[in-house]
């Protein structure tokens, strides 16, 4: 089995240095009750924090990972950066910090972002998401059946071995 992550930027429209969400919002305050749920069921403690990141330097700087043998590493950074330290994952200096923390050279990893050298590829992976109508994430499709949000882990092995 090859489990292969693929960029998909939810919200496009969130401005590049990202904005202060409010926690009367009631799909904040949703998401927020989820993500705690969903966290102490790991051991974790979760948050949606309040800064709403522009996830697209973050999607460029994971491919910029994966060609460099450091995707997961990378993902994982920044999943905890954001999920659980409230960082700004649209903020570049952020990115490059996680990015040098993941064994990546800081310097090559801002320039092909200030360069855009990934925007084609992260474009492409959202044009495959929505020709398959994919607008969550996680989305997981194993087989030819689709799991949209967050699985436990029995359900997704219980998928696969149906579709083995």
């Amino acid at each position: 089995m090859e489990v292969f992550w693929k960029a998909l930027q939810i919200h496009p429209e969130i401005p590049r240095e990202g904005y202060v969400g409010t926690s009367t919002n009631s799909y904040r305050s949703i998401a927020r009750e989820r993500a705690r749920k969903l966290g102490e069921g790991l051991g974790v403690k979760l948050a949606l924090p309040n800064r709403i990141s522009n996830s697209r330097f973050a999607l460029e700087g994971a491919e910029f990972a994966r060609d460099h043998h450091q995707f997961e590493h990378y993902h994982e950074a920044v999943f905890r950066a954001y999920f659980i330290e409230g960082k700004d994952i649209g903020n570049l200096d952020v990115l490059a910090g996680l990015a040098g923390q993941c064994e990546l050279d800081r310097e090559l990893f801002i320039e092909a972002l200030r360069q855009r050298r990934y925007a084609q590829c992260v474009n492409a992976s959202i044009e495959e998401a929505r020709v398959l109508f994919i607008y969550e994430v996680p989305t997981f499709i194993i087989g030819k059946k689709r799991l949209i949000g967050v699985q436990p882990f029995e359900t997704l092995m219980e998928v696969l071995v149906e579709t083995q």
